[in-house]
């Protein structure tokens, strides 16, 4: 682990915390990523955008009313 003398910060300091400019870890990036790619799945396959008398049904055509 490097000490904080060795890191670069940001330039931010508040009653002497200093913010540190490290890299989100890879595990968290990654699970940030899939989140972002289910939902446009989620959001194409399934009913999303509310209308006036009615919703898109997704390519699925899924209702719960059925």
């Amino acid at each position: 682990m490097a000490t904080p003398e060795k890191d670069t910060t940001t330039g931010h300091e508040w009653d002497g915390i200093r913010e540190y400019n490290n890299p989100l870890p890879r595990w968290w990036l990654t699970i940030f990523y899939a989140c972002i790619l289910w939902s446009i799945g989620y959001w194409i396959l399934y009913p999303s955008w509310p209308m006036i008398s009615s919703y898109t049904t997704g390519i699925l055509g899924y209702s719960s009313r059925d």
